[in-house]
């Protein structure tokens, strides 16, 4: 699941971390083979929307799988 691509290994670029979320953008979770910070492995590959956006953190409700929501 976190494994990476033949030859995609090595340091994550910066513009995966640099990117401007505002709230209301539907994102991916994707957890990635960094420790630090990384989603349960449950949200791998979910889709939710932006709540809240801080400086260290994106705030993320959770699409629910059976089409009803949360």
């Amino acid at each position: 699941m976190f494994a990476r691509k033949f030859k995609r290994h090595g340091v994550e670029h910066l513009s995966t971390y640099l990117k401007v979320y505002k709230r209301g953008d539907i994102v991916d979770i994707k957890g990635t083979c960094l420790s630090e910070g990384m989603p349960y492995k449950y949200y791998h590959g979910k889709t939710g929307r932006v709540f809240n956006v801080t400086k260290h953190a994106v705030g993320v409700v959770v699409n629910n799988g059976s089409g009803i929501g949360l």
